[in-house]
């Protein structure tokens, strides 16, 4: 007499393999969907633009302002030496119109790239989001004993298209 599996079995491996299937599933098209954070009652990817960091170098200090109107969590540094690149992430809590001061070591840094972070929440908890690199930071380049101040709005002139020093009036403390 051949010997097979009983129905129940047979009933309770295919509903564990049924649940297993669907877990894996469940956590593949999981990865897909993209959390959506809110701040300020919107969602925080839209408020990147709002966000306008002016950034400077006095010798090794690095000052960023906060000239937009939505505060940032925190900045994002990123030094450039040669073909590699170091990434700091600082809580900042720069709110509108305040300034933030750090020393940096930039040893044969030849760039620096901010980016600002935001805190909002998802579902109740909090949740930093960073705005992307390539629309909404700031790029210094770092030269030798020079002053360098830039901006990430396209609006705000830059210093290359400026006749001289009068034509930037700004009030920097």
């Amino acid at each position: 007499m051949k010997k097979a599996v009983t129905p129940i079995i047979a009933t309770v491996l295919l509903i564990a393999i049924v649940v297993v299937a669907s877990l894996i599933v469940f956590i593949w098209a999981n990865s897909f969907i993209k959390e959506r954070i809110m701040k300020l009652d919107q969602l925080a990817e839209t408020l990147c633009p709002e966000v306008i960091l002016a950034a400077g170098l006095e010798g090794n200090t690095l000052v960023v302002s906060n000239l937009g109107n939505i505060p940032v969590y925190q900045i994002r540094i990123k030094k450039i030496k040669d073909k590699e690149s170091q990434s700091e992430n600082i809580a900042t809590n720069l709110n509108v119109g305040e300034i933030f001061e750090k020393n940096l070591d930039l040893t044969s840094t030849t760039q620096i790239i901010i980016t600002p972070r935001l805190l909002g929440k998802v579902k109740e908890m909090n949740k930093v989001y960073m705005c992307d690199e390539r629309m909404y930071s700031t790029t210094l380049d770092v030269t030798e004993d020079a002053i360098i101040f830039q901006t990430n709005d396209d609006d705000f002139p830059k210093l290359e298209d400026l006749d001289s020093e009068d034509d930037l009036n700004l009030d920097i403390i």
